[in-house]
């Protein structure tokens, strides 16, 4: 989460895209079965989701950006 909060990981990955750089930016999928399971032992439950929707939202800016991809898994975290 810190990531998605943070204006300078923004302005720094925007500008790492723009000099010609890939940057990929890996979230667990909300809707996946090991997110619920995360959230589960880490006795949070639906917020582990919760705060994933809210890094996609925090990251909106950036996923129209030119040279940065947003992909979700659903792997073991």
């Amino acid at each position: 989460m810190y990531l998605a909060e943070s204006t300078t990981f923004h302005q720094i990955a925007r500008s790492k895209a723009k000099a010609g750089a890939t940057v990929r930016i890996l979230l667990g999928d909300p809707d996946g079965e090991n997110i619920a399971r995360r959230g589960d032992e880490e006795g949070i439950g639906d917020a582990m989701a919760a705060r994933v929707h809210n890094a996609i939202v925090l990251f909106k800016k950036l996923r129209t950006a030119k040279g940065l991809e947003f992909r979700c898994h659903d792997t073991v975290l």
